[in-house]
């Protein structure tokens, strides 16, 4: 669809539509250039697409949409060892990737946190999230609760199922002790 407009031509400004569309399937990314064609039907920019693409979400993520607090690492306070924690095994991995390739060392692949109620999990998720700007997938653990015989584990299973087609991501299970 991009073929016809100038901005095939610059590389930078398709990176950073790749970078600012993570997740998006192929008819997402289409659905995203149609509307920004509509919208500027006489030249397509890369603002435009950018624009875009901040009002819209992946299809994948829209079964668990949440709004995710700007916030980022350093707005978290007194919890400084469990933010050093996470930065080394999450955000580090994901932003030196070639580091690791360097050395020949696989880099870990995320971090499983838990705790009391209220003490900064979550924040501490959507502060990653925003660092690295990533999807966030929140569920409550209600969510995947079912009478049915199975079911359960199939919302399990399908959940980390889409974590996987959209990682790198953040999977969020919240209230998990009271499933």
């Amino acid at each position: 669809m991009l073929r016809e407009f100038s901005i095939v031509n610059d590389l930078n400004a398709i990176e950073e539509v790749a970078r600012r569309t993570h997740g998006f399937s192929a008819a997402d990314l289409q659905s995203l250039c149609l509307q920004a064609f509509m919208e500027m039907r006489d030249e397509l920019s890369v603002d435009r697409l950018l624009a875009a693409a901040a009002t819209k979400k992946p299809s994948n993520l829209r079964t668990y949409q949440c709004k995710i607090p700007n916030v980022c690492l350093d707005d978290i306070f007194g919890m400084d060892n469990a933010v050093e924690k996470v930065h080394a095994l999450v955000v580090e991995p994901l932003r030196n990737a070639e580091k690791y390739q360097k050395m020949r060392v696989e880099p870990p692949h995320g971090a499983l946190i838990y705790g009391p109620p209220g003490s900064g999990k979550s924040m501490l998720c959507y502060a990653v999230s925003n660092e690295l700007e990533i999807s966030t997938i929140a569920v409550d653990a209600a969510q995947l609760r079912s009478m049915i015989v199975g079911e359960t584990e199939k919302a399990i299973a399908d959940l980390f199922a889409q974590a996987r087609e959209s990682a790198p991501c953040i999977l969020l299970l919240d209230n998990v002790s009271d499933f």
